[in-house]
């Protein structure tokens, strides 16, 4: 079944992590014989149709169902694209991405013939957000709970996301697979155990530089991580590496200055000179960042979180932290003891390479669409 697979990704979140999740998708999947398309609706931040096709070259034939009008027509237009689909048996497998698709997909996946194999991937539980009231997480919930039996199963990306999966929603059919970090873009870095730029400055640095890689939103916490800049200024230099609007930016780092969006070339360079990563996190699904500071050899200081909890091993290559005030006490730690750097840097390498890949993100994804039930 895997060579020729003809396969449809499908998101309405063409952004982000979602975009660079479904790159990698689309590369290993093609690599292992799949054809591959995606249908995607744009968002303000989306990269460009010409950025986007770009990206993912001879990967995916790509479509975008966006028309600009509103959101409603724009979700109806996908819907529309998502039946015909099903109905025309021009695809193997259809693959969802993100909530609303999930939604939009399975719903659709019960008035048609059904000629396709569906999964859906979350890419974080909306129902585990904090930035909405408890009645709308519930709600949100249930309507994943009703759903989760429709189509051929749910693959997720960490295990502390499957145990959501089984134990919350009762799946009985939650599969993982390994996105990660893309391997081929750590191939010349790959020469030696210790070739990270962080290890590269141990083992002392008088004062270490402490970051992290992410929007100034709600979900990243930044409150919490100028608690850690503010508590810890004398001892090292934190820098927020993103942006956000500028009055989020006042409320939540006050005089702690995030760069503003970085090119990749930028953002590279300014990840080389990060000692520590700090991620205090409020939710999360499997998030690329960090997982991209472990593969460079940054140890790092998490929330316990979904997926933070899965790429870090605690107390080998950063700490997995459950209060604002441990958070404050490990990265004291981590800046006062260059020797612990050292070690976790290499540990946080070693581990990224053997098990935070998408090196077998292809084969994996294509073994769970052959050995699944089709849905009648």
């Amino acid at each position: 079944m895997e060579k020729g697979l003809r396969i449809l990704h499908v998101t309405e979140a063409m952004a982000g992590g979602i975009a660079t999740v479904l790159q990698s998708f689309s590369e290993r999947q093609r690599d292992a014989g799949a054809d591959v398309s995606i249908y995607y609706l744009s968002r303000p931040e989306s990269p460009s149709t010409n950025e986007l096709q770009a990206r993912f070259g001879n990967n995916a034939s790509l479509r975008n169902f966006t028309g600009g009008r509103s959101k409603l027509r724009d979700y109806f237009a996908l819907a529309v694209a998502l039946a015909n689909a099903e109905n025309s048996g021009d695809f193997d497998v259809i693959h969802l991405h993100s909530s609303k698709a999930g939604v939009i997909g399975r719903t659709i996946h019960l008035f048609t013939r059904r000629r396709a194999k569906l999964f859906y991937s979350p890419h974080g539980f909306a129902f585990l957000r904090e930035d909405v009231s408890r009645g709308t997480r519930q709600s949100i919930k249930l309507i994943e709970t009703a759903l989760a039996p429709i189509g051929s199963g749910l693959v997720l990306t960490c295990e502390s996301e499957r145990r959501i999966a089984e134990e919350d929603l009762r799946s009985k059919s939650a599969y993982v697979v390994t996105t990660g970090v893309n391997e081929k873009s750590l191939a010349p870095a790959c020469e030696g155990t210790t070739s990270s730029a962080a290890t590269a400055k141990l083992p002392y640095v008088e004062r270490p530089k402490v970051g992290i890689v992410a929007r100034v939103t709600y979900q990243k916490a930044p409150w919490r991580f100028k608690a850690v800049a503010d508590s810890l200024s004398a001892q090292a230099d934190f820098i927020w590496i993103g942006g956000g609007t500028p009055d989020k930016e006042k409320l939540w780092l006050g005089e702690h200055k995030p760069t503003g969006w970085l090119s990749p070339t930028e953002l590279a360079d300014a990840m080389k000179e990060l000692d520590i990563f700090l991620f205090p996190t409020l939710w999360e699904g499997m998030p690329l960042a960090l997982l991209q500071a472990q593969a460079a050899g940054i140890p790092a200081v998490v929330s316990n979180v979904v997926g933070n909890c899965d790429a870090i091993a605690d107390g080998e290559t950063g700490y997995i932290c459950n209060s604002d005030e441990e958070i404050i006490k490990r990265t004291r730690q981590l800046i006062a003891d260059s020797e612990l750097r050292r070690r976790m840097s290499k540990a946080s390498r070693e581990r990224a390479l053997q098990c935070l890949t998408d090196r077998d993100l292809g084969t994996q994804s294509l073994a769970i669409y052959a050995t699944s039930k089709k849905t009648k």
